[in-house]
């Protein structure tokens, strides 16, 4: 009893499953035992299914929480760009700073320089001015010394130094302590210099502890970087979809984009064949104006080769050009099929054998129009061969007949020449050989006619045969667009295989992978727990790091306000090297008008020498009347001393007692001969 309903409730139950076949009576432990294995493998898919489920909440926490973590980092990154120019801005500060202090004591070490040169050139005139005045001087006293300090003769007393003070008003004079004034500038001077190099010696020092800073920086920005695409590897985004682009639509791409390339190469060789066209008749119009106007036979026979040669291979290279592109593309067009079969991966399938002989039919058909194609290149590349021969052999002919008669021509106005130098009754005859002339270039116009016939019916035989190559070249697009569309038939029936086959191969793979279905969702829990574990691992690694980064990037604030502190007192240094290079301007301005009034002394050192002057001419003009009076009285002494003598010489060549009472009565005036005679004596020794 027990056994059929254990029958019945099994045969329910695999109807219920979609199974409708009759169980055997020695199959329900088996199948019973199956259904049971079944049962507990869906409980297991369930509570796998839950802990996936947990396990996606929890990552999906997890993710949260990261992101939180990307967003402070993010902030941190946007603080740490704004220290940065920060401290560029402190840096640039610092540079421009350095540059002003240099440029100060640039400025200051000239105008040291040029007050040292300012009180070297006043030293210098001063000294000229005291070495003048001295001479000056003494040029005074030689002179003044060689007049007779004994004699009765006025004379100034020029013995004391000439003194140039009193020229000089009291407001001018020169303070002792203002001429020390250029050395204290320059001991100044010397002072802010070594401390501006105590500053820059500072100020390099803080350089190349920002540049340090920076650098940090720098390297926990890299830092940032490298946690951050660590993140994002161990976090990619499966948004990547895993269709792939079926190969029909390249292929339809590609035989579009042929028969466009194909479209626009014939397009391309029918304009170079009308150009090629155009100019050839534009070379035979232009032939035939020459021809006109020249009026040579030889010239017609050239120009006829060169239009001949010209057209020839003419349609010669296009013939040949579009035979082999027709042959290429017929090739092409044959061997496209196999081609693309290959490409695509397909092999020829069983259940497309119905399809085939249509494919063979096109192949066939595409075979015979091409072998039509040759059999047409061949007859008009015969064609244009004959026309070529028999071509040349009409205008060798006419050339022959051209030139041969070009020859009895000529020989024929020499002959008449020679007559009419000869004789003149050859008139008669010389009028009949001017109409065998005439006739004969009537001929040679008839001739050109005939030529010029031949050409267009050349030229028409060649529109003709353009005409017939367009034709084939239209036969052999609707061939190609044939050939295509069987192509396209063909290759939809092939994606329709393909797609059944891997409907097929799905199926059996389904299949297939009933029976290891447990192992793999075992294998994936695993997976996923070994994920989250890794995760954790990773997100607690993250924290001690952005702990790390957090304390370093304390310490880098901490170092720049240090820097910052140091930049505000490098500020007030500055301020107070501004306030000192003020003060030194100050100084610099009382300098210079210490300089005016120097140079203001000057002047008047200048103008008391000119005033020495002039009373040193006048002293010289005094010295000179004094001279000449002195040589007046000189002349007066002498005519006295003369006279006396005579008045001697008389007194005792007539009485000497009485020259003698004389002498005794009289003594002043001998006294004055006597000092007459010494101061003549002194003069004259002199």
């Amino acid at each position: 009893m027990s056994i059929s309903t254990d029958h019945t409730q099994l045969q329910r139950q695999l109807y219920l499953l979609g199974y409708s076949h009759a169980l055997p009576s020695d199959g329900v432990v088996l199948v019973s035992t199956l259904l049971k294995d079944l049962q507990a493998s869906l409980d297991r898919v369930k509570e796998l299914e839950a802990s996936t489920v947990r396990l996606e909440r929890e990552e999906r926490t997890t993710r949260l929480g990261h992101d939180k973590a990307k967003g402070e980092l993010h902030a941190l990154r946007t603080e740490n760009n704004s220290l940065r120019a920060e401290v560029l801005g402190h840096s640039r500060e610092a540079d421009r700073l350095r540059r002003e202090s240099r440029a100060d004591q640039y400025r200051l070490s000239k105008v040291a320089d040029d007050l040292r040169m300012a009180n070297l050139q006043l030293k210098a005139e001063s000294a000229e001015l005291s070495r003048s005045l001295g001479d000056c001087q003494r040029r005074c006293e030689a002179r003044l010394s060689e007049l007779d300090p004994r004699g009765k003769i006025p004379r100034m007393t020029v013995n004391r130094p000439f003194d140039v003070s009193r020229l000089q008003t009291h407001k001018t004079q020169v303070q002792p302590a203002i001429v020390d004034l250029v050395d204290l500038s320059s001991r100044r001077i010397s002072a802010l210099e070594h401390e501006i190099e105590h500053l820059e010696d500072k100020l390099s020092t803080s350089g190349v502890e920002l540049k340090a800073a920076q650098m940090e920086v720098k390297e926990r920005d890299l830092e940032l970087m490298r946690m951050n695409s660590e993140y994002e590897r161990m976090n990619p985004t499966q948004d990547v979809g895993d269709s792939q682009v079926p190969r029909l639509t390249d292929q339809v791409d590609y035989l579009h984009e042929r028969a466009e390339a194909l479209e626009k190469e014939a397009k391309d060789q029918r304009e170079q064949f009308a150009k090629e066209k155009e100019d050839l008749h534009r070379r035979w119009v232009a032939a035939e104006n020459d021809r006109v106007a020249a009026g040579d036979a030889s010239w017609w026979r050239q120009a006829v080769v060169r239009v001949r040669d010209s057209a020839a291979n003419l349609a010669r290279s296009n013939a040949s050009n579009a035979a082999d592109r027709l042959r290429d593309e017929c090739q092409r067009i044959l061997d496209s099929t196999p081609t693309n079969n290959q490409s695509n991966g397909h092999s020829s399938p069983q259940p497309l054998s119905p399809q085939s002989p249509q494919s063979d039919v096109d192949v066939d058909r595409l075979r015979t129009e091409c072998a039509n194609i040759k059999s047409l290149y061949a007859q008009t590349r015969d064609q244009l061969q004959e026309i070529l021969r028999s071509g040349n052999a009409e205008s060798r002919e006419a050339v022959e007949k051209a030139r041969q008669a070009e020859a009895a021509s000529q020989a024929a106005v020499r002959d008449l020449q020679r007559q009419l130098e000869n004789a003149p009754q050859y008139r008669e005859l010389a009028e009949s050989r001017a109409k065998e002339i005439s006739r004969l270039e009537e001929r040679l116009r008839k001739a050109e006619i005939d030529h010029r016939v031949e050409l267009s019916g050349h030229s028409a035989e060649i529109a003709k045969l353009t005409e017939q190559l367009a034709m084939s070249s239209e036969s052999l697009q609707r061939a190609n667009s044939m050939a295509g569309d069987r192509k396209m038939q063909h290759e939809g029936l092939l994606a329709e295989y393909q797609q059944l086959v891997e409907q097929h191969r799905k199926l059996d793979k389904s299949l297939k992978q009933a029976v290891g279905e447990v192992g793999e969702w075992r294998a994936k829990a695993d997976e996923r727990e070994h994920r989250t574990s890794e995760l954790a691992r990773r997100a607690d690694e993250y924290k001690l790091l952005y702990r790390q980064n957090s304390s370093e990037l304390n310490t880098c604030k901490k170092t720049l306000e240090a820097f910052t502190s140091d930049l505000d007192s490098l500020r007030e240094a500055h301020a107070n090297d501004q306030r000192e290079v003020e003060r030194l301007g100050g100084e610099l301005e009382q300098a210079l008008r210490m300089r005016q009034a120097v140079e203001m002394s000057k002047d008047e050192y200048k103008a008391g020498l000119a005033k020495a002057l002039a009373e040193n001419e006048a002293h010289r003009s005094l010295v000179s009347h004094l001279q000449a009076e002195r040589s007046a009285l000189r002349v007066q002494v002498k005519a006295q001393f003369h006279l006396s003598q005579r008045l001697e010489q008389r007194l005792e060549a007539l009485d000497p007692t009485s020259a003698a009472d004389v002498t005794l009565a009289h003594p002043l005036p001998l006294s004055r001969s006597s000092s007459a005679a010494h101061s003549s004596r002194s003069f004259s020794g002199k």
